[in-house]
């Protein structure tokens, strides 16, 4: 994968992670393991010390950013709007869902951040 194509895959990390952390304020182990994993479903190049690399890249830039986080998230947010297009963004949506559920718990604030985004992203809340 291109720098580019990195370059979206670690502000889709950084996304999926705020995610899990901001919206219950418990980043578990079974959450990472699940960005982990489609981080490296989307890019096939990913061995699992390249993923684990990444990983932890994007969870060291996460805590850099720790009084910046929204900040960053609402850029990256932005981005994502305007540059990807209707299938991507609701393939961004499921994979939400999933990194919700990797903890086998599915809370109100995990599905008011996945509401508020799909609203912002201009998904149908049925389609998403």
């Amino acid at each position: 994968m291109g720098i580019q194509g990195r370059r979206y895959i670690k502000n889709l990390g950084y996304l999926y992670i705020a995610f899990a952390h901001l919206s219950d304020v418990d980043l578990s182990e079974d959450e990472i393991a699940r960005v982990k994993e489609i981080l490296r479903e989307r890019d096939g190049d990913l061995d699992p010390a390249s993923a684990q690399l990444l990983i932890d890249e994007i969870l060291e830039w996460y805590d850099k950013t720790s009084y910046q986080r929204h900040t960053v998230l609402n850029e990256i947010i932005k981005a994502l709007h305007t540059d990807v297009d209707e299938a991507e963004k609701k393939k961004i949506i499921h994979e939400l869902r999933e990194i919700a559920k990797a903890d086998e718990h599915y809370l109100p604030e995990e599905a008011n951040f996945i509401n508020v985004l799909s609203t912002a992203f201009g998904l149908d809340q049925s389609d998403s």
